[in-house]
């Protein structure tokens, strides 16, 4: 029990650290493109090594996605597992779309998908939290029916 509730602790701190750097990356391609569109140099430089230095935690955040993934796969969480695929699928598809490059993209459109990962951020914590809550009352039930 002692070992499961660490690996659900590193679990959730892989996926805080992984939704932090997307949140991070995300602010960070809002202020690039409010600098740029206001023509002001000097803070689109500072903003600029700013989205750099996200975007590569972004990147490398997928690695910590992965750890989690597996934590969940040891623990037998498939289910778990798969919801934890669609939410790094969902930040993949946030990756392509929400970048420097994309002129087409709004603030709000950020927001908005900043808001979805958030939304799935919590069904997920949800999710664990449920199943954790099986998993215990099936140990309270196999150690009840030893002790009969």
């Amino acid at each position: 029990m002692i070992k499961r509730n660490l690996r659900l602790e590193e679990l959730i701190s892989c996926l805080d650290d992984f939704i932090q750097n997307v949140m991070d990356y995300c602010t960070n391609v809002k202020n690039w493109k409010i600098h740029y569109n206001n023509n002001n140099v000097d803070k689109q430089e500072e903003t600029e090594e700013k989205l750099k230095e996200s975007e590569s935690k972004f990147y490398q955040g997928f690695l910590h996605l992965l750890s989690a993934e597996s934590k969940l796969l040891v623990l037998g969480a498939d289910e778990l597992q798969a919801e934890l695929r669609a939410l790094g699928e969902y930040a993949q598809e946030m990756y392509r779309a929400v970048h420097k490059g994309n002129s087409k993209i709004t603030s709000e459109e950020i927001d908005e998908k900043l808001n979805t990962l958030k939304e799935k951020r919590k069904g997920l914590y949800k999710s664990i939290g449920n199943h954790e809550a099986a998993e215990h009352n099936k140990l309270l039930q196999r150690t009840h029916e030893v002790s009969r």
